[in-house]
């Protein structure tokens, strides 16, 4: 059974800008991505329209809506197919080897950027009072901070948001160290119809780039964090101080809405999730620390 922290929900954290691909993605790279902001017909009800082929169309001005956000006449929405990755021609992603070519120490680059998938690393918070860093020098990824805000770390795709996997069973790594609250990680893939569609999220509340991936509209909620229509496929992963290879198939990941499990030939993020200090947020927050090494990413044929 999946162990939740408080605070926002695996979608509403990368949705809401913390984490994201790099180049044709949804948000920036690491802390990037976008921010809420008010947009007119907020509260109307979200409708899937034709859209321009691949991208989707742009979401219309609502024509009415209430004032505590409820049904309005208008806000139509449609969805979005976004930027398709290069093919996935090996299994490995990447073993995190280290090439001190005077480049970053923070992450490994995998694929060649010409004829296979490829991206990097990224972690968050980058910056402010709780930095999560990320270190590679040592040929894996070593993650380690004290945790008093939403905090995480995944995958970068390089020029593109949509990884089709369809040809693996799932993804496979080794995981070690420890997690001061609960010794868990979450991992989290989103897809592209478990993503609310970018219309929608512009008109209710949020700023996110017109054709941005996702085939999501949901039917409640006045904005992200408040819908509960569409949701990110997570599991649970234990933190031991023994390396442990993790296989996890795609239908091993559970709570995906509208589709449960992971839907591989539409993959949007992979990335990890930290438990949510308690008090989140506020100036009580209680921290905890966690370092946390993985290796050799791969996907399961």
């Amino acid at each position: 059974m999946a162990m939740t922290g408080c605070g926002s929900t695996p979608l509403q954290q990368r949705v809401g800008g913390q984490a994201g691909s790099r180049g044709g993605g949804s948000g920036g790279m690491g802390d990037g991505g976008a921010s809420g902001a008010s947009a007119a017909g907020q509260g109307g009800s979200a409708t899937t329209g034709t859209g321009a082929a691949g991208q989707g169309g742009a979401a219309t001005t609502g024509t009415g809506g209430t004032p505590d956000g409820g049904s309005g006449a208008g806000g139509a929405s449609s969805t979005g197919d976004g930027v398709a990755c290069l093919p996935v021609k090996v299994p490995l992603i990447t073993d995190f080897t280290y090439v001190p070519d005077g480049g970053s120490t923070a992450s490994v680059h995998f694929g060649d950027d010409t004829t296979t998938f490829s991206g990097d690393e990224y972690v968050y918070p980058t910056s402010g009072g709780y930095v999560l860093t990320s270190d590679v020098t040592g040929n894996n990824w070593h993650i380690s901070g004290t945790i008093g805000d939403y905090s995480g770390f995944g995958l970068s795709f390089d020029g593109c948001s949509d990884v089709d996997a369809s040809a693996y069973e799932g993804i496979s790594f080794t995981i070690s160290g420890f997690v001061g609250s609960g010794n868990f990680v979450t991992m989290d893939v989103g897809t592209l119809n478990d993503t609310p569609a970018a219309s929608w999220l512009n008109a209710h509340g949020s700023t996110a780039t017109a054709g941005a991936p996702g085939g999501c509209i949901p039917t409640s909620g006045t904005n992200v964090y408040t819908q509960s229509s569409c949701a990110d496929p997570t599991d649970t992963i234990p933190v031991t101080s023994i390396p442990t290879t993790i296989n996890l198939l795609w239908s091993d990941f559970s709570g995906g809405k509208p589709e449960a499990s992971v839907n591989p030939s539409g993959i949007l993020t992979i990335l990890w999730y930290l438990p949510s200090p308690l008090g989140v947020g506020t100036s009580s927050v209680t921290t905890y620390t966690a370092d946390i090494t993985i290796d050799n990413l791969k996907l399961i044929q």
